[in-house]
């Protein structure tokens, strides 16, 4: 006799649902992040902008293609006000992940001294998972 533990059907669909959403907030994210550092990069370690600027200016363009990537495609399921509400809460998580990634750039190229490029390891694999859980919570939840 073969004893399976599987979860009950709602609770695989709900899994599979979220697993999905993980995989679309990964591209979608992935791809805003990707733009990100190429605009950051090019900015700062090509362009010689100052990093900080460097990273609000690559932060703007990254802000709005990830709005548009994850309101119609990540999380697509607001309408109307409740899409408006959900826009407002999507600007305040992004203005926290722009806070932290301004955190990660101040400390290692500013106080640490270091390569430019370097705050993108922190930026492109901390704060997104600390966003899609506000996101997923907050925003969108």
């Amino acid at each position: 006799m073969v004893i399976t533990v599987m979860p009950p059907a709602p609770k695989r669909a709900r899994m599979w649902a979220l697993i999905a959403q993980m995989v679309r907030y990964g591209l979608s994210g992935g791809t805003a992040a990707a733009l990100y550092a190429g605009v950051y990069w090019v900015l700062g370690a090509r362009l010689g902008v100052w990093p900080l600027l460097a990273n609000t200016i690559a932060w703007m363009v990254a802000l709005i293609s990830s709005f548009l990537l994850h309101s119609r495609w990540t999380f697509p399921d607001r309408a109307g006000a409740e899409k408006r509400s959900a826009g407002a809460r999507f600007v305040a998580i992004n203005v926290g992940g722009y806070l932290l990634n301004s955190m990660w750039v101040w400390l290692i190229v500013e106080q640490l001294h270091r390569d430019v490029r370097l705050p993108l390891i922190p930026i492109l694999c901390v704060t997104p998972w600390l966003m899609f859980y506000a996101m997923r919570r907050w925003a969108f939840g």
